[in-house]
């Protein structure tokens, strides 16, 4: 079996991800199955460890805080999510699963890896957070749904036009390799981050400035694409916060990213088209 042993890791990790929301801690079995499982592969170093358990107790340690000391918490914790979420933290060897593939004729080659960094911050900002996973839904569901699901749908024709992306269909070989990494690690980090987290947080300022806010860092997040990958980035954040607001179901936001970016893959050059 290809990537056997080390695949062993984030099926445990995957299965913690799954069963976070329950009741019972089922979860915690699956995520220190995942870190020793890890560590034993030498996925995980000590000090990637020492790492991840710092940022939970930080979020732990952030649910009984006031005054500036939380303040102060939250931003440790912004801060180790980023540095996690862009691979610069000691301590992860992420597992190289896809290599310089091509999808089609008109698309640049495309690489993945199976990240171990990244999904911890899942975690800590649930546990610091549990309520960003079901909340009360705001605003006029129906039509929320609606501008959020024609707008993502639209949102490639603007890629097109901003010479991005090209249509082409392709059904790789590895699309459930793709679909279950970017379904329940980039795609619900993404979302426990940006929609649970900072759009929960900006919402003390109004429903508007938190949606603005979130689905701009959202964009912003995107720099490396380029001004055109952040306007596209920033518009599909407001979507996926819309659809948030609207059903007030953070596994709803997760449901439409993962949906846009599989009809990406499905029916456009992925990740972009090529210059020739």
């Amino acid at each position: 079996m290809q990537f056997f042993p080390e695949i062993i890791v984030w099926i445990f990790l995957f299965i913690a991800i799954l069963t976070i929301a329950m009741e019972r801690k089922v979860w915690l079995v699956f995520f220190f199955l995942s870190i020793a499982s890890a560590l034993l592969l030498e996925i995980l170093e000590i000090t990637g460890v020492m790492i991840v358990l710092a940022g939970i107790s930080i979020a732990y340690y952030a649910t009984k805080q006031v005054g500036w000391r939380l303040y102060l918490v939250h931003s440790l914790l912004i801060i180790w999510a980023i540095l996690l979420a862009t691979h610069q933290l000691p301590g992860f060897n992420n597992l190289n699963v896809i290599e310089q593939a091509v999808t089609g004729a008109n698309s640049v080659p495309f690489s993945m890896s199976l990240n171990i960094d990244k999904p911890m911050l899942i975690f800590a900002f649930i546990l610091l957070l549990p309520g960003m996973l079901v909340k009360p839904p705001s605003g006029n569901r129906n039509i929320y749904v609606v501008l959020s699901v024609v707008s993502l749908i639209s949102l490639p024709l603007l890629g097109c036009l901003m010479g991005l992306i090209k249509p082409e269909i392709s059904v790789p070989s590895w699309i459930i390799l793709f679909g279950l990494n970017n379904l329940l690690i980039t795609c619900v980090s993404e979302e426990v981050f940006f929609r649970g987290y900072l759009q929960t947080i900006f919402s003390r300022y109004g429903q508007a400035v938190a949606l603005a806010g979130s689905s701009l860092l959202f964009g912003l997040a995107h720099f490396a694409g380029g001004i055109e990958l952040i306007i596209l980035a920033t518009v599909a954040g407001a979507c996926y916060g819309l659809i948030y607001l609207a059903t007030g179901r953070l596994y709803m936001a997760v449901a439409a990213h993962f949906s846009f970016n599989l009809y990406h893959l499905i029916f456009y050059t992925f990740p972009f088209a090529s210059s020739t």
